[in-house]
């Protein structure tokens, strides 16, 4: 086989090409040199004959080189070849060459995630041996699938992402795979299915339809119902994922009468209504069960005490407006989601499951005891009271691996307990819109490891300490609508660092905003609005060059702005009102080219403001409101002005002062 180079890299420079070239064969080509091919990296061979069988040559998805360049015609040269893998390569902008098909006896051929283009050569049909086809992750379309009923011992077909939305025959097509055990289909644009008279997915064991654009409540697969596989040939069917799709409907106890085999059953982010009784006992055991967005309300569903193997469970947003039966609490889960339902009642211990959401319910009662296994924990917006001692000071000898905790939006009260040096692990800590008080304890400085800490809205009070310099990884830091007095130490320019996304709520352009999810292109945020600080503002903020959104408004900080304050190039928004600075506003302000939300109203800022296209450009986003101010948007006149540079009322180039 000959891998060439694309032509846009034998252009480079001599130098360039020859390290491409070098780091190319150090990182796959290294052992092709000799003559002895089935020694070679990615060759494997008969051990009689020594007809060379496979070829590997597959990226790591994490490694940074890649092949590219032209699929060789010498590929026909291997008459033997069994095995073709490609996949998480780089050849861009090429289609599957049409005479791999000729390589008719392939068992096992996989393009995925490899960049190829176009149209799925119908060719691809001749390979009447081959039992693994893998063209997903790819940008690939076909209207017609009438060549896949070729592959009549397929056994493995993953083409998502491809474009089947001409392809109405695609379900016909599949149905004449009596071998296929494994079907992935996700994201390709599929939303409609022509019914069958006779289904043949006896062998299959995992059905994946996730992405989709389904929205008819049936599939008519036989009597199938809205499951997307015959009841009366599915039995073997183990993995089941049809989420993401609009569908709609009832599904009834009888639509998995004959999934006994079932182990993997994810359907969420569709609107099925489960109608079964409180008696139902599924054929099944489950090891994985995400129903998020069903209707399985609004009583909590009884047939999960059903399930006794260890399991993953979502039945988020199902409307259950109803307390949980103590049985549930000792059913063996990894992973819980109860998230957005009306769920009430107290919650006596947690399990011992990796992750636990049970926000956005109405729990009460006091915080429960956290389980040392867990490392992701989300009580918010619940109503749980009380101190938050009893969850964060337990005593066991067991290390704690918590890194996320957020308990926001709840009633909790009294001061945050000192007892963080047990919680070396946590990055994440949300305890906002609460009504904590007291200061901020010195342990805190033993998070080492915390990058987000989130207090908005309490009652806490005191000084920002000095111990929690130690905190080295913070990246936000979000005390706003507090009581926090004095200055702004110096560690909060010196410890912050950079590059970790999370979800936060900005106060920015007199508005909160509630992010939910990551936030991509956050590196930074500092928001200490609405407390009593003091004194200036240090200069060692200015060093925070990834910061994007800075608040300090209401307090009452005073003194002049550091005249390095342009040098935070990622300002998005920077919000200064309602404090006592004074002085000018530095020009490198004018040299913030991101800046889109400025707010220095209510303050003492005297003279000009800075000239420069990003400040004058800004409109209903930039409030100055100082009356020592002149300039664009303000009176226009400063002192010491050339009157005769001054424009005349009327003249074209008066702006408009209703800001």
């Amino acid at each position: 086989m000959e891998l060439q180079m694309s032509s846009a890299v034998q252009e480079k420079e001599e130098h360039s090409r020859e390290s491409n070239k070098a780091l190319w064969t150090r990182d796959y080509l290294s052992s092709w040199t000799r003559e002895a091919c089935c020694s070679w990296k990615g060759i494997g061979c008969d051990n009689i004959t020594r007809h060379v069988v496979k070829i590997n040559l597959s990226r790591e998805p994490m490694e940074g080189a890649s092949l590219g360049g032209d699929i060789s015609t010498s590929l026909l040269d291997l008459n033997h070849i069994q095995y073709l893998d490609l996949s998480w390569n780089s050849f861009e902008g090429l289609q599957i060459p049409e005479f791999l098909g000729s390589l008719t006896g392939l068992r096992y051929l996989n393009l995925s995630n490899a960049g190829l283009t176009g149209d799925v050569p119908r060719q691809l049909g001749k390979q009447s041996t081959l039992q693994y086809l893998d063209i997903g992750g790819i940008s690939l379309d076909t209207e017609n699938l009438d060549w896949i009923s070729s592959l009549s011992v397929l056994e493995v077909l993953d083409m998502s992402w491809v474009d089947l939305n001409k392809a109405s025959n695609w379900l016909q097509a599949m149905n004449t795979l009596h071998s296929l055990s494994v079907l992935i289909l996700s994201d390709c644009g599929l939303d409609s299915i022509n019914p069958l008279p006779v289904v043949n997915f006896s062998s299959l064991t995992v059905l994946h339809l996730s992405e989709n654009q389904f929205v008819s409540p049936t599939f008519d697969c036989s009597s199938s119902g809205p499951t997307s596989v015959s009841v009366r040939g599915s039995s073997s069917l183990s993995y089941l994922d049809m989420s993401g799709n609009s569908l709609k409907g009832i599904v009834s106890g009888k639509h998995f009468a004959n999934l006994t085999r079932l182990k993997y059953l994810h359907a969420s982010s569709n609107s099925f209504t489960l109608q079964v009784g409180s008696d139902w006992n599924p054929p099944f055991q489950l090891e994985i069960l995400k129903m998020g967005y069903w209707q399985l309300g609004p009583l909590f569903p009884a047939w999960l005490q059903t399930q006794k193997d260890q399991m993953d469970l979502d039945i988020s947003r199902v409307s259950i407006k109803d307390a949980i039966p103590s049985w549930f609490w000792s059913l063996n889960l990894d992973y819980i989601n109860l998230a957005d339902n009306r769920i009430y009642g107290t919650v006596p211990s947690l399990p011992t499951a990796y992750q636990i959401y049970l926000c956005s319910n109405k729990f009460t009662g006091p915080l429960p005891r956290i389980s040392s296994k867990t490392f992701s924990l989300d009580l918010s917006h619940n109503s749980f009271n009380g101190s938050l001692s009893p969850i964060l000071c337990q005593q066991n000898n067991e290390e704690n691996i918590l890194w996320s905790l957020d308990l926001s939006g709840n009633i909790l009260s009294g001061e945050l307990p000192d007892c963080w040096a047990s919680w070396t692990l946590l990055m994440v800590l949300t305890s906002q819109n609460n009504i904590l008080t007291g200061h901020l304890p010195s342990s805190m400085g033993s998070l080492l490891q915390l990058r987000s800490l989130h207090l908005h809205n309490n009652s806490l009070s005191g000084t920002l300490p000095p111990s929690m310099q130690g905190c080295k990884s913070l990246s936000v830091v979000d005390l706003g609508e507090n009581e926090f007095s004095g200055s702004i130490p110096m560690w909060v320019g010196k410890n912050l660092s950079y590059g970790f996304t999370d979800t936060a709520s900005l106060v920015v352009k007199s508005s909160e905003y509630e992010y939910g999810g990551s936030l991509p292109l956050l590196t930074g945020l500092i928001d200490l609005s609405c407390n009593n600080l003091s004194s200036e503002i240090p200069e060692e903020l200015t060093g925070l060059q990834g910061l994007m959104f800075l608040n300090l408004s209401v307090n009452h900080l005073e003194g002049q702005l550091p005249m390095e304050i342009g040098a935070m190039t990622s300002l998005e928004s920077l919000d200064l009102s309602r404090n006592k600075l004074s002085g000018v506003i530095p020009q490198s302000v004018a040299g913030i080219s991101f800046l889109s939300h400025l707010n220095v109203s209510h303050n003492n800022f005297s003279d000009r403001i800075p000239s420069g296209t990003q400040i004058q450009g800004f409109n209903a986003s930039c409030f100055i409101g100082n009356l020592e101010l002149c300039g664009p948007h303000l009176r226009e006149t400063c002192i010491g002005d050339d009157l005769s540079e001054v424009p005349t009322p009327g003249s074209a180039d008066e702006e408009d002062d209703d800001d």
